[in-house]
């Protein structure tokens, strides 16, 4: 007697779970991926006609508002869409564009990563949750005071014996707070570039294409080839970002750079941070787990909003991205006393 073969085919997705994945996408790609990210980007979009064209959509809002702070690789990844995936993108989502613009622009501007921004309108069985997400920085001291947050997998060496203050990055992500010392000079070489700082903070992330760099404080030097003299390089001041890539022959890399918003930096550096995670969670249990993580005081002007639903991902110190968030699109208004006490009430 043969053994009967039974196919199971899987429930498809919603269109409410994809358009959650692709919000979520497009934060991520907002303050960066890694290498496994894009690869597991990839994996997703290719899965389903219908992730490209979530994708698509959610990126054309983006684009069209102008907020992305990587829009240029955005750009790349729509170009891979083809024509008819566009027009078919463009017919089935024009009634929604309205919602995609607050979620978009509250999620990318302000520098909130968020996939699922709810209020009252969860029918999930799943039951209300606060989670803590643990940051992806591993924080190294180093001998002269200096501090390095290393993102995730990411190689951080140092050599400190020598007139000058050296650390390699041969990948990845790193964040520097450098100790004051003009005697001497702090470097960060990765790729070829050579950063040159004295006392300021700056990020520095490397992949296979490119050098990025952020300077949050201070300014720095930077230099994108051994045959570039340091102390000749540009200087790039704070709120700048800097971008060096692979120069073609013997040209020498240019170094681009270009003026980044508070919202940008934010977003960029958001792996620094741990986030909130909340799932159907009441308001009054959000506010009470960012005030864990901040100095600002709020509170419910109406009791009733206490049981409002929230679900989505936060950077767990900026409670201020979540008041600006919850304005756009949850229907509330901010109310800022000269105390400093914050409170919440319903918009009119």
């Amino acid at each position: 007697m043969r053994t009967p073969i039974i196919f199971v085919t899987p429930e498809p997705e919603t269109p409410a779970a994809i358009a959650e994945a692709a919000a979520r996408w497009v934060a991520r790609h907002d303050r960066g991926l890694t290498p496994e990210e894009r690869a597991e980007f990839a994996a997703w979009r290719e899965a389903d006609p219908r992730h490209a064209q979530e994708w698509a959509s959610l990126f054309e809002t983006a684009q069209l508002l102008g907020e992305a702070g990587a829009v240029s690789e955005l750009a790349a990844e729509a170009a891979m869409l083809d024509e008819q995936t566009r027009k078919a993108r463009r017919a089935s989502h024009l009634l929604r564009w309205g919602y995609r613009v607050g979620l978009t622009a509250a999620a990318i501007a302000v520098g909130v990563f968020t996939w699922q921004l709810l209020a009252n309108r969860s029918r999930s069985a799943t039951p209300p949750a606060v989670t803590l997400v643990a940051a992806e920085a591993k924080r190294l001291s180093l001998p002269d005071g200096s501090v390095v947050e290393a993102r995730g997998d990411s190689q951080v060496t140092f050599d400190f014996s020598g007139p000058s203050r050296r650390v390699r990055l041969p990948k990845g992500e790193a964040f520097f707070s450098v100790a004051h010392d003009s005697s001497r000079p702090f470097f960060v070489e990765t790729a070829g570039v050579t950063v040159r700082a004295v006392g300021t903070e700056f990020n520095v992330r490397c992949d296979s294409n490119q050098v990025d760099i952020i300077v949050t404080e201070g300014r720095v030097r930077v230099s994108s080839s051994p045959s570039v003299a340091v102390d000749a390089a540009p200087l790039i001041d704070a709120g700048t970002a800097a971008r060096v890539a692979p120069g073609s022959g013997d040209l020498t890399p240019a170094v681009e750079t270009r003026a980044v918003t508070h919202a940008e930096v934010e977003g960029a550096l958001a792996w620094r941070s741990p986030l909130l995670e909340f799932s159907r969670a009441p308001l009054d249990q959000v506010l009470a787990a960012f005030q864990q993580h901040s100095p600002h005081r709020v509170r419910l002007g109406d009791p009733a909003l206490a049981r409002r639903q929230i679900s989505g991902t936060f950077q767990a110190e900026n409670i201020e991205g979540f008041l600006r968030l919850a304005e756009a699109t949850f229907g509330l208004r901010v109310e800022r006393r000269s105390d400093g006490e914050i409170i919440l009430r319903s918009a009119p």
